[in-house]
């Protein structure tokens, strides 16, 4: 912390000192502790001594800016006031930051010291005062205190975090005080009119001001923050140290809570139950004799014709109607504790059973069927205190608004409502008391549970199987869906996918082999063999597992809703695959060419085909753009396709030898069809040659390639040409020029005395 010195930050060595205590054992926290703190003392009071000074300072600026007021000097040279007022709130603002940071410092002070004492409380092996055996009670404020403690570390967590937040605000407010400040130097460095001079100095002194108060602002929350991590971390040692003397506390036969205790604790509920009954049943008369006077007070309001009448009686309705909700929120509440208390002398005798090692398997279960049965009072309690303090603060304002009246009416309804306001409160105090019981007895009965035998456990994981097994979904005519049939279901559609697949190929192997089926056809075979195995598969799965058809019709506008909208181009691609088997505008083994792509279809899918390049390069096209867009199908008709070589040679050429010499490069190639017979034409005048092309048909079975008997045959017609004495012309241009007037040559004299012409060098 370079700032140490000027601004009061506290250096990161201390957090990191009070930090560390954490990851020492106990001996070893209790000697750091003692070793760091002499040093700690004189780093706590070098601090302090420092903010103290600059906390005197600052009261000496306030009164020296108090006195340039009075005087009204600064006014003299162009300040506003508002400029003045921004100087006393830097000024103010600074003293407070200064305030703020030396109690800071104070809390570190008081949390080292305590993180001190705690080890030294938590050095020994006893964690407790009082050797063993301990109470009941004393195991649960123990478990109460650990409770509080995990509680602290959650909320100044949160705290922490929002802390951070305005660090990180008055980090950039701070970054921008400085820029500020930066700014006010370089006007007033710049400036050259003396009189400006002694207002940009009074500025510049302000943009220092707040600069300076944003740096102390923000050393201030920076050690805020250190204070919530030193807290949190003491927090954590109480936690850990709670939890060691709860720990010690269950050890077995450490506590004592036998049939004796019990019979107290039982006494004690008993004794409360009566109670409750009492007051249950005086504030069910008193119920009903509130619902009597509001009874009265309504037929008493539609009796009154007077219009003042009618809105006095309607705010003794009003009140009537408060003071009845009150009472009856009263008796619902009575019930709920009065139910509570069954529940609550059931879970003492699940701890007494638990701490005293009678333990059985249910008990857990029991434990949380309470809890379950507490919860269901929880939202409705929840809602009505929501609704009463609705209610409150909108007779708060009702008040305020018919002060001038002074009627008291106002103030029994408030009475009214805030009495209902305590006891929904006490109603929620009384279950969440008996949830932190039930969450005890869990604790417990965790810690006393002896080993599960692997019978249990396997028949505990058997039964639970069963019954996500036997979970119903929906039930369709009597008829339950549940997860076993499902499963089911889909294990017998995935087998009968599979082994449909396998009998559609072996239906195209033996078509083609035995039957001599063309390979297309055999291919529509497979396809159709294998969708009507699907679907003959589908219906004995859902039969199997007793699902009837009638689900699809339940689920059919859904299904309607899901292919029309979201399964719309899967449905089109599939049709038109089906399309391509039967009408078979491209089959498997043809050539065609899509998009500028050329290929040989290998496979027809039920939602795509398979188009490979001649590169090699395999491409996935959907179904519906071979019925969609202009394919051209090399081979619909017969496998056979044209090729061309166009050939240049010299003028004055023989033609004839020229097309019978090509004719003989052409026929003589094996892969080059005899019918048609190629042919070679005579077929231009070019530029610098004469222009022959000759035609020959190749057959497109898969192993001839029209590149290589292209190439062949060139190769062989260059080798005739030689042997004829034919050749291959160069390009050639006649260039022409005008020479109507002579060429104009001049020569000039070069400085070295040399003639020259003017277009040399």
């Amino acid at each position: 912390m370079r700032r140490l010195a000027t601004s009061g930050a506290l250096p990161s060595t201390l957090l990191i000192t009070l930090l560390s205590f954490t990851t020492l054992p106990a001996d070893a926290q209790l000697s750091a502790a003692t070793s760091a703190a002499s040093a700690d003392v004189a780093m706590y009071d070098g601090i302090l001594q420092d903010l103290r000074q600059k906390l005197a300072h600052a009261d000496e600026r306030i009164a020296v800016a108090e006195q340039a007021v009075a005087s009204q000097a600064e006014a003299q040279i162009g300040i506003t006031p508002d400029q003045i007022s921004q100087k006393a709130q830097y000024l103010r603002r600074l003293r407070r930051c200064y305030e703020d940071h030396m109690r800071h410092v104070t809390d570190l002070q008081a949390l080292q010291q305590a993180r001190q004492d705690l080890a030294q409380e938590s050095g020994g092996e006893a964690g407790i005062a009082h050797p063993p055996p301990y109470s009941i009670d004393l195991l649960d404020e123990l478990q109460a205190e650990a409770d509080a403690r995990k509680a602290d570390v959650e909320t100044m967590g949160v705290e922490a975090q929002r802390v951070k937040q305005t660090e990180e605000l008055l980090q950039a407010d701070k970054e921008q005080a400085d820029r500020d400040e930066r700014q006010g130097v370089r006007e007033l460095t710049s400036n050259t009119d003396p009189a400006h001079e002694p207002r940009l100095r009074w500025l510049g002194g302000l943009a220092q001001l707040r600069a300076e108060a944003a740096a102390a602002a923000l050393d201030q929350i920076r050690a805020r923050r250190e204070v919530l991590e030193a807290t949190v971390a003491l927090r954590k040692e109480e936690l850990a140290f709670a939890q060691k003397k709860l720990a010690i506390a269950l050890r077995p036969g450490n506590v004592l809570f036998g049939p004796k205790d019990l019979n107290n604790k039982l006494a004690e509920i008993d004794k409360r139950r009566v109670e409750l009954r009492s007051e249950l049943e005086k504030a069910r008369l008193d119920a009903d004799r509130k619902q009597d006077a509001l009874a009265a007070t309504t037929r008493s309001l539609q009796a009154t014709s007077d219009f003042s009448s009618q809105i006095q009686a309607q705010l003794t309705l009003a009140v009537s109607k408060t003071q009845a909700d009150a009472a009856q929120t009263l008796v619902g509440s009575l019930e709920i504790r009065l139910d509570s208390l069954d529940s609550e002398a059931e879970l003492w005798r699940i701890r007494q059973r638990a701490l005293m090692g009678q333990i059985d398997r249910d008990m857990r279960e029991k434990v949380h069927a309470i809890l379950r049965s507490l919860e269901l009072f929880v939202p409705s309690l929840q809602g009505d205190l929501r609704a009463v303090q609705a209610q409150i603060a909108r007779a708060n304002r009702s008040s305020e608004e018919q002060t001038l009246l002074r009627d008291p009416a106002y103030g029994r309804i408030q009475t009214a409502l805030r009495q209902r306001e305590t006891i929904l409160e006490q109603t929620m105090n009384r279950l969440t008391s008996v949830r932190s019981l039930a969450q005890h007895a869990l604790g417990e009965i965790d810690i006393k549970m002896p080993p599960e035998p692997w019978e249990q456990r396997l028949a505990r994981y058997r039964a639970t199987f069963r019954n996500v097994w036997e979970h119903e979904f929906l039930t369709i005519a009597d008829n339950p869906i549940t997860v076993g049939k499902i499963v089911g279901a889909l294990l017998i559609l995935a087998g009968g996918i599979l082994f449909s697949r396998r009998v559609a190929r072996a239906t195209k192997r033996v078509a083609e082999t035995r039957f001599r089926v063309d390979e297309n056809v055999a291919a529509t075979v497979e396809k159709m063999v294998y969708y009507a195995l699907v679907a003959l598969v589908t219906l004995l799965a859902l039969s199997a597992v007793r699902i009837p058809l009638t689900v699809f019709t339940f689920l059919g506008g859904a299904l309607a809703i899901g292919v029309g909208f979201g399964a719309q181009n899967l449905i089109n691609n599939f049709i038109s695959g089906l399309i391509l088997l039967f009408e078979r505008p491209i089959k498997i083994g043809d050539i065609v060419e899509i998009d500028g792509q050329t290929g040989r279809i290998i496979n027809i899918g039920a939602r795509c085909s398979q188009l490979r390049l001649f590169n090699g390069v395999d491409i996935l096209v959907p179904n519906s753009v071979f019925l969609e867009k202009n394919v051209v199908n090399w081979t619909l008709a017969e496998p056979l396709r044209r090729f061309s070589i166009t050939i240049g040679v010299s003028y004055g050429s023989p033609i004839e030898e020229v097309r019978l010499l090509m004719r003989h490069a052409t026929e003589n190639h094996p892969s080059v069809l005899k019918q048609p017979a190629p042919v070679v034409v005579f077929k231009d005048f070019g530029d610098s040659a004469l222009l022959f092309e000759t035609f020959y048909w190749l057959p497109l079975d898969g192993v001839t390639d029209s590149r290589l008997v292209g190439s062949d045959i060139r190769a062989e017609i260059d080798r005739m040409f030689k042997e004829a004495g034919i050749v291959f012309p160069f390009p050639q241009r006649d260039v022409h020029l005008t020479t109507l007037t002579p060429l104009q040559v001049e020569w000039n004299q070069h400085p070295s005395g040399e003639s020259r012409n003017r277009n040399d060098p």
